[in-house]
């Protein structure tokens, strides 16, 4: 999240959202070299995401950058891309890790003949 989108959020200014950024990142050095990876890598990989599993996710954005008319409609494609290839990775590996425990909890219960039922799925 940027430092605008996190001062609305938090209702802070812009340069108190920047602050607490920052703090983030120099109490994580290695979280800024991830985000700056993330965010470089479709655009060497024909707007494709690195996910923790190895798919091959190529954004709907990527074909939008590519026939961008203006610098404006490029930068714009450009944020949009940068921000998919930090948040899907974590998001979508969240998602299928716990979709997996979940099967892995219905496949346990038939094996030892429980009544488990699956009734909703979060994310």
């Amino acid at each position: 999240m940027g430092k605008n989108s996190l001062a609305e959020r938090l209702n802070c200014s812009v340069d108190e959202a920047e602050k607490i950024i920052e703090s983030v990142y120099n109490a994580f050095p290695k979280l800024r070299e991830y985000v700056k990876k993330q965010q470089e890598y479709p655009f060497t990989h024909d707007g494709c995401i690195n996910t923790f599993f190895g798919d091959r996710l190529q954004v709907d954005e990527w074909k939008y950058y590519k026939e961008a008319k203006t610098e404006g409609e490029r930068r714009k494609q450009r944020s949009r891309i940068e921000r998919l290839g930090v948040n899907l990775p974590i998001q979508g590996g969240t998602s299928t890790a716990m979709s997996s425990g979940f099967f892995n909890d219905l496949r346990v219960a038939k094996e030892e003949g429980w009544n488990l039922t699956s009734f909703i799925t979060v994310h």
